[in-house]
């Protein structure tokens, strides 16, 4: 009676049991997720930023040092007034009070500052532009708008003169108005193609065109950008935009 017991457990325990060479299936991994082309676009544009934030406070920099030891030599010694005493004054009859002239405007006080001191007037237009691009970040688009504008008006063979241009069509591009954009970077790829704003504008020429849905000029915009510029920043993003985009 035992062993007939015994031999209907070790039957039943042979039916249950999973045979030594019988493969466990592999459990499926989900698929990795698709990249993510809006993180990697934001990517790229943070570091075009640092790049552009790097090379304009070298510029600076230069600028500043040279305006300050132009002006530490050009500064005559003060010198105090001496104070006399004045006879009591008399009564006149009143006089008609001219006109006051207007104020100067920024290109007036620079013509006057060069002709007295190049450096310093390099250092007025600095100053501006940074304080245009402190606008700018604190989202005051008209205001920096419009500080900007008076940079290149003050100087427009100057240094800054494509930054300027380039950051008016930022305003515009910011607030979507993209054809009223493409005018300024249009400016400096015709006015100032040997500049550092060159093939940042011809870039965002064609990220206007793509926000416009003009995918065939975006792409022609992008492609002379790689072939006038393959070197710079501007173009490797401009390769990228060639993989993604189609039409």
């Amino acid at each position: 009676m035992r062993l007939a017991g015994l031999v209907g457990v070790i039957a039943l325990a042979a039916c249950t049991s999973v045979p030594a060479d019988d493969p466990v299936s592999p459990v499926a991994s989900p698929p990795p997720p698709a990249p993510d082309l809006r993180l990697t676009e934001i990517q790229v544009t943070l570091s075009e930023l640092l790049d552009r934030i790097e090379v304009l406070s070298d510029r600076l920099r230069r600028v500043e040092s040279v305006a300050g030891n132009a002006l530490a030599e050009s500064s005559p010694p003060r010198t105090v007034p001496r104070v006399e005493s004045l006879p009591p004054a008399t009564p006149q009859k009143a006089q008609s009070v001219p006109a006051q002239a207007p104020p100067p405007t920024p290109a007036m006080v620079v013509a006057q500052t060069s002709a007295q001191n190049p450096a310093l007037a390099g250092a007025f237009i600095a100053d501006k532009y940074r304080n245009a691009l402190t606008l700018y970040g604190k989202g005051r688009i008209d205001d920096s708008r419009r500080a900007f504008m008076d940079v290149f008006e003050s100087d427009t063979s100057g240094e800054l003169a494509d930054n300027a241009l380039y950051w008016i069509g930022e305003t515009y591009f910011a607030t979507g108005k993209y054809s009223q954009a493409m005018k300024y970077y249009r400016r400096i790829e015709s006015e100032y193609p040997q500049q550092n704003k060159a093939p940042d504008a011809l870039l965002k020429i064609g990220l206007a065109y793509e926000k416009l849905s003009d995918l065939g000029l975006a792409r022609r915009a992008f492609e002379s950008l790689v072939a006038k510029y393959p070197y710079s920043g501007a173009a490797a993003t401009a390769r990228q935009e060639l993989k993604r985009i189609r039409y």
